[in-house]
């Protein structure tokens, strides 16, 4: 799997530079995994996100979603690493400048079913994950359907038999073709949010802090977009 690669990059403040391949996988196949890129601060994030929980009204959400909503800007180490890290990241992947829309900090139990966040043509949005726990297959890791991301391809009608799997095809959701994205505290994972995605054989907590990007507002049906994901999805509101 391709990763980002650790080097001094006059374009990133962060100094964080992320490799060709790195860039190529994500703009292919919708996704790639940054190993490493929050090596630094392994042990202080997971203190924020408990600041965070502490501090906060986390919002119950479906098959079994606790979150905090705007955490990348609630506490000062998220929003330190937002601006000096993961959105140079973000704009190195995508080689545009990206706008910050949102995020949240979340405990996850149990399976999710396979989705799009958003259903959008025109706007690129992506998001920056980071789990805070070692997470493989076995654990609820994110799968992902390869190039499943790109707007002319048309996976709409294919999207109900996804979700309900056993009856449409036989088969249990974490049996279906896809790429399992291990991740360890200090990984990233940043993926285009039109890919389908899920996760499966999550029985325990699974913790994470998600910052979401556009990189289209200038484009106005693009951000007619944007501002229909920004008012459905919560965690960037």
């Amino acid at each position: 799997m391709s990763k980002g690669q650790a080097g001094a990059d006059p374009m990133s403040p962060s100094g964080y530079f992320v490799s060709h391949d790195a860039i190529k996988q994500f703009r292919n196949l919708g996704y790639v995994r940054l190993d490493g890129l929050l090596n630094p601060y392994e042990t202080q994030i997971p203190a924020a996100f408990e600041d965070l929980f502490t501090a906060s009204t986390p919002r119950r959400g479906q098959r079994g979603r606790l979150g905090v909503p705007r955490a990348g800007t609630r506490h000062p180490l998220l929003r330190s690493l937002l601006t000096s890290l993961i959105e140079p990241a973000a704009e190195q992947i995508t080689g545009n400048r990206v706008t910050y829309l949102g995020g949240d900090a979340v405990v996850y139990e149990g399976d999710s079913y396979w989705h799009r966040d958003g259903n959008h043509s025109a706007a690129v949005i992506i998001k920056v994950v980071t789990c805070l726990d070692p997470l493989d297959g076995a654990s609820g890791a994110l799968r992902v359907l390869p190039a499943t991301h790109g707007k002319d391809t048309d996976w709409a009608q294919h999207l109900q038999w996804l979700r309900e799997p056993e009856e449409h095809l036989g088969v249990t959701g974490d049996r279906l073709p896809s790429v399992v994205i291990p991740t360890h505290p200090g990984d990233a994972i940043v993926f285009d949010t039109h890919i389908l995605h899920s996760a499966f054989r999550g029985g325990g907590s699974r913790r994470q802090i998600t910052w979401t990007f556009a990189n289209s507002l200038d484009d106005p049906a693009a951000a007619q977009e944007i501002t229909r994901y920004i008012l459905a999805d919560h965690g960037v509101v």
